[in-house]
């Protein structure tokens, strides 16, 4: 009945619709409590922790981290090649560094008992090691279906990830973006999302640190213009 009455609203945002997800499973883990023991919400631009964690007092939160230049890579791949003006370089490695900031706060705010963090390469680079990681955190017994790809415990194949048997997560995909991106893409990447790359210990691809010096100068001189021009517009 939850279900059937938040489909029935209408929302003028994703960031609505996911908050009024979020409490329509509260609402309908509450009733069935003593029926199901897991409840799984999976989102990759979910930013509601606070709302999460509020609703779900033993609630826990994986946050897999990537590299932005693969996500910029992968980005592009599905928005088509319109995508690879400076503008649209600038806003999506912006996006990716802010984003990954602030799940690195928010393991900070909550503890590693409530978020876990782990990055997408070291899922790919050491899949029973990390699934292990992942059932330790949530307290889980450890299963070796759990190192294969599947949906409802059926063999699923993605094509991103998995050799076409779909038996296992195979290391291409890691790489992949070394080979699709530019090296102008590369250094925008570099000097955008400069703090996240650092954070997590990502690798720069340029291996020029007076191009990433000066191009994180003017990087700041943009973005205090913008926030400027912006703040005008407000008022």
């Amino acid at each position: 009945n939850t279900m059937n009455k938040l489909l029935k609203e209408r929302f003028f945002s994703l960031k609505d619709l996911m908050k009024a997800t979020i409490i329509a499973t509260a609402d309908a883990a509450a009733i069935k409590k003593d029926m199901l023991k897991w409840w799984v919400f999976k989102d990759p631009e979910f930013l509601s922790f606070e709302l999460f964690f509020s609703l779900f007092t033993d609630g826990k939160a994986i946050i897999i981290l990537r590299d932005p230049h693969a996500l910029y890579s992968t980005a592009i791949n599905r928005k088509g090649k319109e995508t690879r003006n400076i503008f649209d370089m600038i806003k999506l490695a912006n996006w990716f560094n802010e984003v990954t900031l602030l799940f690195l706060s928010m393991h900070t705010l909550y503890g590693g008992e409530r978020i876990m963090l782990i990055t997408y390469e070291e899922l790919v680079g050491d899949s029973k090691g990390q699934m292990k990681r992942i059932s330790q955190f949530l307290g889980i017994e450890y299963n070796e279906i759990f190192e294969k790809p599947t949906r409802l415990g059926v063999p699923n194949i993605v094509s991103t990830a998995t050799n076409k048997e779909g038996d296992k997560i195979y290391h291409v995909s890691v790489d992949r973006w070394k080979k699709s991106s530019s090296l102008v893409e590369k250094c925008v990447i570099d000097i955008v999302a400069y703090k996240a790359i650092k954070e997590v210990g990502y690798g720069f691809a340029v291996n020029n640190a007076m191009v990433i010096t000066l191009g994180r100068k003017v990087w700041k001189v943009l973005k205090s213009l913008f926030k400027g021009s912006k703040a005008c517009m407000n008022e």
